[in-house]
């Protein structure tokens, strides 16, 4: 990696409001040998980064765009795995398999990660205590969110589904009182990654218009900043800093509740 952009990125991790959860903690002198040896690749949208059945070379960490990682079955369909975003790595449990990979990764819309290459991880990882427990805490994550996401896809009605989803992407983004944000992805990529075609993914847009949400393009905006509420669980409600005090809505008893929405079918 050229000194410039070594600089760059080692100035953008260690920045109290920049660090990403894989470098988290590390000094700068491990976090610069890892830089040093990693590589940057600007790849188009619909770009094939790891092909299910391959063994995977790198650990990958999105500096921007989005990348979605799905397992394709015996008969070609398609299944969603996660769809992530800047700061957020994958392949992470797989480089320790040594075995080929069970899913395959793929570009969202033009993305810029970061390669670092597997066998320099393993060995890392035996060596600092700070990235090996890094590493347990993301792929822990990930456990929980396959969770999620293979409830969403199996149990959860189109609405449900994309209800939950805005739930989360507007707590992620931290303020809890805002009456606005943005999504994190284009609308397509979200579709895909909920498991459903367009032409569903707008008919449950509309539902969720009549509770008070208005969407407009990549932006959500709010008629009550509790609007979203419908969609609590049990999990959603950790992330919630109106959850357990005066200001909350939601009755801890029912937060993991089936929500009651107008009828849709499951998709």
């Amino acid at each position: 990696m050229e000194k410039q952009a070594l600089e760059t990125l080692c100035k953008r991790f260690v920045a109290p409001n920049g660090v990403c959860a894989l470098f988290k903690g590390l000094s700068e002198e491990t976090l610069g040998f890892i830089l040093g040896h990693s590589v940057i690749k600007n790849e188009p949208e619909g770009h094939t980064l790891v092909q299910q059945g391959d063994t995977p070379q790198y650990l990958y960490l999105i500096l921007s765009g989005a990348v979605q990682t799905m397992r394709t079955t015996p008969d070609g369909k398609e299944i969603p795995v996660r769809l992530m975003g800047a700061n957020e790595t994958f392949m992470d449990a797989v480089i320790f398999m040594n075995a080929p990979s069970p899913i395959s990764a793929r570009t969202a819309e033009p993305t810029t990660i970061l390669m670092i290459p597997a066998p320099m991880i393993r060995k890392i990882v035996t060596q600092d205590g700070r990235f090996a427990l890094n590493m347990l805490q993301i792929t822990s994550g990930f456990y929980k969110k396959a969770i999620h996401q293979i409830e969403s896809v199996t149990a959860k009605s189109p609405t449900q589904r994309v209800g939950y989803y805005l739930l989360n992407a507007y707590l992620e983004q931290g303020d809890a009182d805002a009456m606005t944000f943005r999504l994190p992805h284009k609308k397509s990529a979200i579709a895909s990654h909920l498991g459903m075609q367009p032409e569903t993914f707008s008919r449950a847009l509309a539902q969720i218009r009549k509770l008070g949400v208005d969407i407009d393009r990549e932006t959500i905006s709010f008629e009550d900043v509790y609007a979203l509420c419908i969609f609590c669980d049990s999990d959603t409600s950790t992330q919630c800093k109106k959850f357990g005090t005066p200001d909350c809505i939601i009755d801890s008893g029912s937060c993991s509740k089936e929500v009651k929405l107008p009828a849709d079918r499951k998709q």
